[in-house]
């Protein structure tokens, strides 16, 4: 089987249409995972003939419908993100051209001596759950296959389920940059937790795949909005959110009358766009609930930070999990006083 390699910047068009005929009917940007054939499987479902595998990336037009629907998952556009569907190819095109290159081999990159010490090395520094799941993606997934990943109904108030790439565990493992997917997945594994400790009514969550795609700041307010009244409200609420270029971790206290901001770069990358997107959301769900009072921002200043320059995704799924291991929830208490000079490790974040 032939795998196209993964190509950014991927334009996906409606079903029915054709970008011959309507060249402005974009309904998405993504990523080619797998140009198909006739073993080709989709989330163990037959690919079909004629059809790509395309990782949905960002969302134009939120109620279309997915061309080939997946069985107990989404069924339009907005629920798709993050997730792995198949795409007819006559309504697939490349926003720019790229210079195809000729597929490597399988595991061909285990064959070159550098590669195979580097895997080695990140793979002692693992702990045991890791290691198996970096060894199992390193030798045995191609790059073509995909590990999907269902969440529970309860935790957004909705369907939600994504797919993990290759590369997407890899990057996690050899604490590269991540994406919304993985920190997606770290949210489900902490709620879960939840669950387990009997404490999931305590602690809401917000999709982050649904802030990047949001067009402007009303709609993004909106989303948090409907999230914080689908989780019944009395409860703190996490929002992992990426600037563009940084991911920072916002938290609604249960009262909805403080928003906390936790950035592993301190006051570096204040955005005051998002700010006004937060507040907003947050007084839309008190006007449904009769209470329109305003709230106030806080950004907590006495949390560790990061070393480096890729590892501010790991920082917030640190803060998620001290903050749910927390028993009181009492941010300010956690996060209390000035941390100057102190950094999360590789261990730390690994934990």
């Amino acid at each position: 089987m032939a795998v196209q390699r993964w190509e950014d910047d991927v334009e996906v068009f409606e079903c029915g249409s054709s970008f011959n005929e309507n060249k402005g009917n974009v309904v998405a940007y993504g990523t080619i995972v797998s140009d198909g054939g006739p073993n080709v499987m989709l989330h163990n479902a037959p690919l079909g003939e004629g059809n790509l595998k395309v990782s949905v990336d960002v969302v134009l037009q939120e109620e279309a419908k997915l061309p080939i629907p997946l069985k107990s998952g989404p069924t339009v556009m907005v629920d798709a993100v993050g997730t792995v569907v198949g795409w007819p190819k006559e309504l697939v095109t490349f926003s720019t051209t790229k210079k195809k290159e000729k597929p490597k081999p399988l595991f061909a990159i285990l064959e070159v001596p550098d590669e195979k010490n580097k895997f080695k090395k990140v793979e002692s520094a693992l702990p045991m759950p890791c290691k198996f799941l970096y060894s199992y993606v390193v030798r045995l997934m191609t790059e073509e296959e995909t590990i999907p990943i269902e969440f529970d109904e309860a935790m957004f108030g909705r369907n939600v389920s994504t797919s993990l790439l290759r590369e997407d565990v890899m990057r996690c493992m050899e604490m590269r940059e991540i994406g919304s997917r993985q920190i997606l997945v770290y949210m489900g594994y902490i709620y879960k937790y939840l669950k387990e400790t009997n404490r999931a009514e305590y602690v809401s969550f917000v999709d982050p795949n649904k802030i990047p795609a949001a067009q402007d700041g009303s709609t993004s307010s909106q989303h948090i909005a409907n999230q914080l009244k689908a989780s019944n409200g009395d409860r703190i609420c996490l929002i992992p959110y990426n600037t563009g270029y940084h991911w920072i971790l916002t938290v609604i206290n249960e009262d909805k009358d403080t928003i906390y901001l936790l950035d592993s770069m301190g006051n570096r990358n204040r955005d005051d766009t998002w700010k006004t997107t937060v507040c907003n959301g947050v007084r839309t769900y008190l006007c449904m609930r009769g209470n329109p009072k305003r709230s106030t921002f806080k950004q907590l200043t006495g949390n560790l930070k990061q070393q480096g320059c890729v590892e501010c995704g790991y920082c917030v799924m640190r803060y998620m999990k001290e903050i749910v291991e927390c028993e009181d929830l009492q941010l300010e208490r956690k996060f209390a006083g000035y941390v100057k000079n102190q950094y999360y490790t590789r261990h730390n974040m690994m934990k």
